[in-house]
């Protein structure tokens, strides 16, 4: 992701000199406790889903309930699903809140174990 080669290149002026984790890591082990934006942004995106799925009433949940109402609207995230399979156009925010929720959720692994536990030819 650029965001992340942005603070590096700025550090060394130009090209890495250190491997692109090193940075991030702690200072006693060598780092300069950088964020790592990319997993910043990603857990941004998760709490959108998150908070778009409590009970809490907003504004905000009314647009994305419009756009998700013909796959289920909340009921959505407590599935497992493929983005690309699902019949409906999402501005991008959302797409990539849905993305990263899809690709972290608790219910893509909880699915993933247990079919490979009951698939695997022993």
């Amino acid at each position: 992701m650029e965001v992340n080669r942005l603070p590096i290149q700025f550090i060394w002026k130009g090209k890495d000199k250190v491997k692109r984790l090193s940075p991030v890591s702690d200072i006693d082990k060598g780092g300069l406790k950088a964020p790592h934006v990319e997993s910043i942004i990603k857990s941004q995106r998760i709490m959108c889903c998150k908070k778009f799925a409590d009970d809490q009433q907003s504004n905000w949940k009314i647009i994305l309930s419009h756009y998700l109402k013909n796959v289920g609207s909340k009921l959505l995230l407590r599935c497992v699903f493929d983005l690309k399979k699902l019949p409906i156009n999402l501005p991008i925010y959302y797409e990539e809140c849905l993305q990263c929720f899809a690709e972290y959720s608790c219910a893509s692994k909880i699915t993933e174990q247990h079919f490979v536990k009951k698939y695997t030819i022993q």
